[in-house]
C-alpha cells in the first residue's frame, strides 16, 4: 500500500513535466525539494505553535481570611514560627492545578544586634496575611500584612502544581502605604537535588546564596508604582519553573518597599527564545534560501528547453 501511494505521488507530481523531456526531469526534481522544505518548515512552525497552545493558569490571591489585631490567618495544621501556616488556591482560571504559598523572612538584625546579611542569613518560617488587599506576611511590628523589607526582609514562596511545564509568569502587586519607588525581587527556578527541596517547608533555614547557586535565578524590578498603586511584573525562564519567590529588595539600606501580592499568572510558554528553536527555525530560513537558489538555476533551464 506505502509503495503504491508513493507511486502514485510521483505520477500525479510528474504530470506537468511529462511532456519536457530532460528539463522536465529537473523540474520534477526541483519540485520533490520544494515539497521537502515545504514540510520542514511545517514540522518546525507546528511545533512552535504546539509549545504556546496550552491556554494559561491565574492564580488569585486575597480575601482567604480576615487580618485583625496582630490575629494570625488560620491554617490547616500546627502553626508555629517553626511550621509557619501553607495556604492552599486553586486556579481562578485555566488549566492548571493549586497553587501553595508560606511565607519567610529575616531579621534585620541578629541576636546579638549585628545587621544581618539579606542573601547570606538562614531565612525563617513566618505567617501569612491575606486579606482583602492581597497576599503579605505578617509581621508583629509595623508595617503588618505586607511585603517589606522595614524590620527584616520578608518573603512569599509559591509550590507551582505538578501536571504542566510553566515557564513564564505575570506577577500583579499593590502598593501599601501610598509609597513609591518601590523596588522587590524575584526568584524562579526548580531547585538542584543537593538543595534537599521538596516543599515549602524545605526552605527553612536555606540562604538566598545556596538558592541562586542552586538552580534559581533572580530578577530585580526598581522604581514601582510612580503614579500607580498597582504594576504587573514579568519573568521567563527556559526551563521548568517549580518555585516562585516574591520578595521585598535585599538591599541593606533599603527599608521603604511594601506591597502585596494580587495575583500570579502562569504560562507553559517560554518567552524567551530557546537555543533548539532557534537552530530549527535557522535550518528552515537556510531552506528557503537553497529552494530560492535552486528556482533560479531551474527557471534558467526552462527559458533553455
Amino acid at each position: 500500500m506505502r509503495d503504491e501511494m508513493i507511486s502514485r505521488r510521483n505520477a500525479l507530481l510528474a504530470l506537468p513535466f511529462a511532456n519536457n523531456g530532460a528539463c522536465g526531469a529537473n523540474l520534477m526534481k526541483f519540485g520533490t525539494f520544494q515539497l521537502r522544505v515545504a514540510a520542514m518548515l511545517s514540522i518546525t512552525l507546528a511545533g512552535i505553535a504546539h509549545a504556546s497552545a496550552t491556554p494559561d493558569t491565574t492564580w488569585n490571591f486575597g480575601g482567604a481570611c480576615t487580618w485583625s489585631g496582630y490575629a494570625k490567618c488560620a491554617s490547616v495544621g500546627v502553626v508555629s514560627n517553626v511550621t509557619g501556616n501553607v495556604y492552599t488556591y486553586g486556579a481562578s482560571s485555566g488549566p492548571g492545578g493549586a497553587i501553595n504559598a508560606e511565607a519567610y523572612h529575616i531579621a534585620r538584625t541578629g541576636s546579638g544586634g549585628q545587621v544581618n546579611d539579606p542573601v547570606g542569613t538562614a531565612i525563617r518560617k513566618d505567617f501569612l496575611s491575606d486579606s482583602s488587599g492581597g497576599l503579605g506576611v505578617e509581621n508583629i511590628n509595623s508595617p503588618e500584612q505586607g511585603v517589606d523589607n522595614s524590620d527584616g526582609w520578608d518573603f512569599v514562596i509559591f509550590q507551582l502544581p505538578t501536571g504542566l511545564d510553566y515557564h513564564s509568569f505575570d506577577i500583579s502587586l499593590s502598593a501599601l502605604g501610598g509609597g513609591n519607588n518601590m523596588d522587590f525581587t524575584v526568584f524562579y527556578g526548580t531547585p538542584d537535588p543537593k538543595l534537599m527541596i521538596s516543599s515549602l517547608q524545605s526552605f527553612y533555614l536555606k540562604n538566598v546564596n545556596q538558592l541562586l547557586a542552586g538552580g534559581f535565578m533572580s530578577m530585580n524590578f526598581t522604581g514601582l508604582f510612580n503614579g500607580s498603586t498597582t504594576e504587573t511584573v514579568s519573568v521567563s525562564s527556559a526551563n521548568p519553573v517549580s518555585y516562585l519567590i516574591v520578595a521585598a529588595s535585599l538591599e541593606p539600606l533599603r527599608i521603604s518597599d511594601n506591597f502585596k501580592v494580587n495575583a500570579i499568572v502562569g504560562s507553559t510558554a517560554v518567552r524567551v527564545a530557546e537555543p533548539h528553536t532557534l537552530a530549527a527555525l535557522g535550518a528552515g530560513l537556510f531552506g528557503i534560501g537553497v529552494m530560492a537558489r535552486r528556482r533560479r538555476v531551474v527557471d534558467r533551464k526552462k527559458q533553455a528547453c
